[in-house]
């Protein structure tokens, strides 16, 4: 059995507008007259005008997306290795995606946010996050998914490896695998394509130097690393989607996720806003405040199990 936990995020961007009634008719003359005189305004009435009712905003149905499709591969392991659990996600950038890998910890994590952010168009970071795949069950390549987002929202991407356990044949089991927080690839466009990469794991000589940033677990047995591979035409990927529909200066936004267009019952983790986490219902759609407009980040994790 193949397990992949594959998370999401998108974001498009919807304006809404009220409509006012149109005037109502006036009562006939009963008789006409020689010199027919304008119409004048009322001085009695005095006219309203009405506030259009903006209503629950909704996620928007168009717009250009950028499409990105990883297809990952396993290097050959160090012996001894019984399973290699990689937890991994894709993260889109507005600007830098320096600033959108994740919660690292030390040696990484959020940066500064855009210098000068548009309210209404400005999500920081969308991410796909939680896809794990095991290196050594691995037969061949294997993609993660096609994973979309609104072209306007995204200037970089990347495949960011989050985490990596070993297990050893005793059943021994290593968490502390040295630089197991990197970007595995990274892309400094927006344009939509399919990536091969290769996930390296290799066994680690005592007193080996580290690389030049700080990196975690330099004493580990293990590390981590990556390379970049011609991905061959399969099956068409599973295609998981995230927008959104209000705007950040409003406070109010709606964030919504399908699977295959179909809608996805699933959790939302949200950086700016009133709840850390939030759960799509059965439409696949889920009501956000926006607290802290600075940054403001949506990541949404799907499961599929396949065999």
């Amino acid at each position: 059995m193949d397990a992949r936990i594959v998370a999401v995020g998108l974001a498009l961007f919807v304006a809404f507008a009220g409509c006012l009634g149109g005037p109502g008719a006036d009562a006939e003359t009963p008789e006409p007259t020689d010199t027919p005189a304008p119409d004048r305004p009322s001085t009695t009435d005095t006219p309203t005008t009405a506030t259009p009712d903006r209503g629950t905003p909704t996620p928007a149905l168009g717009g250009e997306t950028t499409t990105v499709e990883y297809v990952v591969r396993a290097g050959e392991l160090p012996e001894g290795v019984a399973s290699a659990n990689a937890t991994m996600a894709v993260a889109f950038a507005e600007t830098n995606v320096y600033h959108c890998d994740g919660d690292f910890g030390s040696g990484g994590g959020f940066g500064t946010p855009t210098p000068t952010p548009d309210l209404d168009h400005d999500l920081d970071c969308l991410r796909y996050g939680g896809l794990t795949v095991d290196l050594a069950d691995l037969n061949g390549s294997r993609s993660l998914g096609a994973f979309s987002v609104p072209r306007s929202a995204v200037d970089e991407y990347a495949l960011v490896v989050r985490d990596v356990t070993v297990t050893l044949d005793d059943g021994t089991v290593v968490e502390d695998v040295y630089a197991e927080q990197f970007r595995a690839h990274t892309v400094r466009n927006a344009d939509s394509s399919a990536y091969g990469v290769e996930i390296d794991l290799d066994d680690r000589p005592p007193g080996a130097t580290p690389r030049p940033n700080p990196r975690p677990h330099p004493d580990s047995s293990y590390e981590v690393g990556s390379s970049e591979f011609e991905p061959e035409t399969g099956d068409s990927p599973v295609r998981y989607a995230l927008s959104t529909g209000g705007s950040v200066a409003d406070g109010e936004m709606t964030v919504r996720v399908t699977r295959d267009g179909a809608p996805a019952n699933v959790t939302v983790t949200a950086v700016g806003a009133a709840e850390p986490r939030y759960r799509t219902g059965a439409d696949g759609i889920v009501g956000v405040g926006i607290t802290s407009p600075e940054i403001v980040e949506f990541e949404a994790a799907v499961v599929d199990r396949a065999s």
